[in-house]
């Protein structure tokens, strides 16, 4: 089983995404329209998003570096340790295939998503207080391996996806991790309203291999 992580993020900046210049220009090669999730309506747009940036980080992990993390960092000014760390790991990673989606997990996703916003409490552990690992059970019998990201507070995919990434207040960057998992190769995700920070999403990752 893999590692499983949950953090909190208190303090939410929105990240405009209208970006331009040589380097994001490279995105527009062919070969990333494998990162748009397919057979995900499902979903709603921003929920998608957050697939397709994560697959994006996944195929290029140092374009998407010196791209998306490079201007967030740059208007954010949260260049600290967890960002240093993720700079430098993205520049040495491999690529990895996009993550396909999967509607079992993502209906996992929504149901804890759902339980934590109308409880306001977060964690991997249900509001009753079932266990992670009591709680997908039944996903267990299905898949492989199975881990899990939770993220409250932020309002865009953009945001969701960074800050998971950044992994801030995570000492093993737990959430990097899963999102980073070469044998990971299943997503749903699901983003729903929080009785106490806004909204939260959560990521249900899987493999049946």
């Amino acid at each position: 089983m893999f590692k499983l992580s949950v953090t909190l993020f208190l303090i939410v900046i929105s990240f405009d995404v209208y970006c331009q210049g040589s380097k994001f220009d490279e995105w527009n090669d062919v070969k990333y329209q494998n990162a748009k999730p397919s057979g995900s309506d499902y979903m709603t747009a921003l929920e998608n998003d957050v697939i397709y940036y994560t697959n994006l980080a996944r195929m290029n992990p140092k374009l998407f570096g010196e791209t998306y993390l490079k201007k967030y960092l740059d208007s954010t000014k949260k260049y600290d340790s967890y960002s240093n760390t993720l700079i430098a790991e993205l520049k040495a990673m491999k690529p990895l295939p996009p993550f396909k989606t999967d509607k079992i997990l993502y209906d996992e996703a929504m149901k804890h998503a759902k339980d934590m916003g109308k409880s306001g409490k977060v964690g991997h552990n249900s509001s009753s207080g079932t266990s992670y690992l009591d709680r997908v059970k039944l996903l267990r019998k299905t898949y492989f391996g199975i881990a899990e990201n939770c993220n409250y507070g932020y309002s865009t995919a953009l945001d969701i996806t960074l800050g998971l990434m950044i992994d801030e207040g995570v000492p093993d960057h737990g959430h990097r991790k899963n999102m980073f998992h070469e044998k990971l190769n299943l997503l749903g995700v699901s983003f729903q309203p929080h009785k106490t920070y806004g909204n939260n999403c959560v990521m249900e990752f899987g493999t049946k291999e």
